[in-house]
């Protein structure tokens, strides 16, 4: 940037704001920033951290030509979408980017609305060629269809199918597609897109804007102390929200997922585990079936001598046919089960694995009675920790490129949203919270099959009747 266009820049409104930081040096904000070379960056925080603010500012310094990360350069054309035009971007969006705007860049601006109590913009156009448009997710699908795009910010969860349609606006110029969101509906589009290598997920805490003196802290401790402990990290963290009705209230994160570091399994700050896990330690594997929903395959190790059991690799997809997962199942699971597979109940899918040569077991699919046994593996044992765990690596997990990643993140997943559905509240209608709603539970239903096996529920499988492969693969 040369001398002339950097005092521009400061003489802006841009040229005052500042990222917070806390006294400790933590700078969600800028690290968001220096981000901006990444394809896709998604700001996922608590509540009142500044997420609409840098999202704004990072925004507007691009259209300006004047952002030092980014990857692309003026005229641009880029749209701001809201859930809505009202609140989003009248009494959100536009009062936190009006006093950042570079007037003296901005050749014209037209608005939806402007009355003397509200202005809600709709086009932005700069002098040097760069268009900003708003839109509002209300209006649905068909309002995001048009033009190729270099920039596309959304603000919160949006449907899936808007996030879709802004992603093939972006693809004629390598668009950027950024985000900025409290993840209080849990949208499986923004965990898809956290996963992709080209994604760069920053997180932001209230406790930590506090920290700053952007909040007060004695406010945010109050506030956050009044909350249920399921909904005190979502606010305060930005982590996926956790649903009323769960069907697993005794999962949590920080109680059952280890992690590997320097040869053990560290869960909840002790060693739970050697990783990896002891060849000699019985194999176990389920599956439940899907082609348009995603098929699920749970590969577990139990340990002999506490009956813990390590859900090490889910392999997790949909639309891939049978025969190419009989291909993946001699690929990835070990050498010797303790057992057949333990399956869906589709009896031509089984007939080719079988075929295949991977021996299968129909599975117990009483859903209460499953569900209860899950519940029991998931309780402390004797020692403290849970008698299931669930392993997932911070970075470099096993990866397939069909299935993709191979850890047991997508059943976490799951397992942290399943829910009951809400009550019907009306007289002479049944109660409906009997049965979990069906949706996101694949690899819950696979995980259900294999505790009612090994834990003998109705109809156990004779675990004496192993499937033998050979010798077990180290590294597992």
């Amino acid at each position: 940037m040369d001398l002339v266009t950097l005092e521009r820049m400061a003489a802006s409104p841009l040229g005052q704001f500042r990222p917070w930081v806390t006294p400790e040096g933590v700078s969600p904000q800028r690290e968001f920033l220096q981000s901006a070379g990444a394809p896709n960056r998604i700001f996922r925080a608590g509540n009142q951290c500044g997420k609409t603010t840098i999202s704004c500012f990072d925004l507007l310094l691009d259209l300006s030509g004047w952002h030092p990360y980014s990857r692309h350069k003026p005229p641009m054309k880029a749209w701001w979408s809201s859930l809505d035009w009202e609140w989003g971007i009248g009494q959100v969006t536009w009062p936190t980017m009006r006093p950042m705007m570079p007037w003296d860049e901005i050749k014209t601006i037209r608005y939806a609305r402007k009355t003397a109590a509200r202005e809600i913009p709709d086009v932005i156009i700069w002098k040097n060629g760069s268009e900003l448009s708003f839109k509002s997710a209300a209006t649905g699908r068909g309002k995001y269809q048009g033009a190729p795009l270099h920039r596309v910010h959304l603000d919160e969860e949006h449907p899936g199918d808007i996030v879709e349609e802004c992603g093939a606006r972006l693809v004629r110029h390598g668009g950027s597609l950024t985000a900025s969101l409290t993840p209080v509906l849990r949208a499986k589009w923004v965990m898809d897109l956290e996963q992709q290598a080209s994604t760069v997920v920053v997180r932001a805490a209230m406790s930590d804007a506090a920290k700053a003196g952007i909040l007060d802290l004695s406010a945010v401790e109050t506030y956050l102390s009044g909350l249920p402990e399921r909904q005190r990290a979502v606010r305060d963290y930005g982590d996926f929200s956790q649903l009323e009705g769960l069907v697993y209230p005794e999962y949590n994160d920080a109680s059952h997922i280890a992690r590997p570091r320097a040869g053990e399994l560290h869960l909840n700050g002790r060693n739970i585990a050697p990783w990896p896990l002891p060849e000699h330690w019985p194999r176990y594997a389920s599956i439940d079936f899907g082609y348009a929903n995603p098929c699920a395959v749970i590969l577990t190790a139990m340990d002999p001598r506490t009956r813990r059991l390590f859900v090490y690799q889910v392999l997790y997809q949909r639309e891939v046919r049978i025969a190419v997962w009989c291909e993946l199942l001699r690929r990835h699971l070990p050498d010797m089960l303790g057992a057949p597979v333990i399956s869906d109940h589709d009896l031509v899918e089984r007939m080719e694995l079988q075929a295949g040569g991977i021996p299968t077991t129909p599975a117990t699919k009483d859903v209460i009675t499953g569900i209860e046994a899950v519940q029991r593996r998931l309780m402390p044992m004797k020692d403290g920790a849970p008698g299931i765990v669930f392993v997932k690596h911070e970075s470099g997990y096993p990866h397939d490129p069909i299935v993709g990643r191979m850890d047991a993140h997508w059943l976490c997943w799951e397992l942290s949203g399943y829910r009951y559905p809400k009550p019907t509240d009306k007289p002479g209608r049944p109660d409906v919270r009997d049965a979990p709603v069906k949706r996101d539970d694949h690899a819950a239903d696979s995980l259900r099959y294999l505790i009612m096996a090994l834990d003998g529920g109705p109809g156990p499988i004779d675990l004496s009747s192993a499937a033998h492969f050979g010798a077990p693969r180290a590294g597992h």
